[in-house]
């Protein structure tokens, strides 16, 4: 699901096979973002508006400033996405990690969870409080809080229904977790 600290934002589920991202929201909280939307907010961010003249001077400025300055723009773009809510026990496969010398990620084990599928578990029922979470889905590791993944950390909604018994593995995950986050 999307935690408290997101609840302000715009907000939609998830589909399946969807890739997705780590993004610092304008709430300063970590969540999910859809690749999708990231691509559609840039398109329209910089499609120009008004006459074809003002549109050529508009991308004639806008190449040769880019050659110039970093534009602000993608930080911009990234804190007003709608945050992906996914249902707790959703299976995702982590596709990539960003560089470690540029983002604030203190989990050493985030480059050996390439490729591997993890499951969302919400933490605690506590109110007021960062809860998501992700656990890998083959054994019973601690849980990596959403709040502790580096910002554009990709990975794919692989599957979003759970099975009755998909169910109760997720419970024992979540049982297994709380106790060894804390």
């Amino acid at each position: 699901m999307c935690d408290y600290s997101l609840y302000e934002l715009k907000t939609r589920t998830a589909d399946e096979d969807e890739r997705l991202f780590i993004n610092r929201f304008k709430t300063g909280s970590k969540g999910f973002a859809s690749e999708a939307d990231y691509q559609a907010a840039m398109d329209a961010h910089s499609r120009p508006k008004g006459p074809t003249l003002l549109r050529w001077i508009h991308k004639f400025c806008s190449d040769f400033w880019q050659h110039i300055s970093p534009p602000s723009l993608p930080d911009e773009v990234c804190a007003n996405l709608p945050a992906i809510c996914l249902p707790y026990g959703a299976k995702l496969k982590i596709l990539s990690s960003p560089d470690d010398t540029q983002n604030e990620s203190t989990i050493p084990e985030i480059g050996s969870m390439i490729g591997q599928t993890v499951r969302l578990i919400q933490l605690t029922d506590e109110s007021f409080g960062h809860r998501d979470a992700i656990v890998l889905d083959s054994d019973n590791e601690r849980p990596i809080s959403l709040q502790k993944l580096p910002v554009g950390l990709v990975a794919q909604a692989l599957s979003l229904n759970l099975s009755s018994e998909e169910e109760t593995e997720v419970k024992l995950l979540r049982a297994n977790a709380a106790s060894s986050y804390h």
